[in-house]
């Protein structure tokens, strides 16, 4: 809706925006002591390639490229929450000892 109501180039603002407020939201469970080492490992990875293919967004403004940078983060939105949730469970189930834990200072 908001690509109707505001326009493409507000909406683009939008995407890059919200993205940089996601990736260090998405490394909070590493520090409330919910992540270990490798949920911080991949939070921060994938917080990067999100913001990454945001700003591919916010940069191209038209053609092909533009469609497929919008194509990409699209796909890459609906994987993220997955491998996020995927790596808290993959911890938990073994224990967490088996990829270490985040340091004490976060717990």
């Amino acid at each position: 809706m908001l690509p109707i109501a505001e326009g493409a180039d507000v909406t683009r603002k939008h995407i890059l925006g919200y993205s940089l407020l996601l990736a260090p939201v998405g490394l909070a469970p590493s520090f409330v002591g919910l992540g270990g080492m490798l949920y911080s490992v991949t939070a921060a990875l994938a917080g990067a390639m999100f913001v990454a293919l945001a700003w591919r967004v916010y940069a191209h403004r038209e053609g092909k490229e533009a469609d497929q940078a919008a194509r990409r983060l699209f796909g890459f939105s609906v994987l993220y929450l997955f491998v996020l949730f995927a790596v808290l469970l993959i911890e938990h189930t073994s224990g967490g000892g088996l990829f270490g834990s985040f340091p004490a200072w976060a717990k």
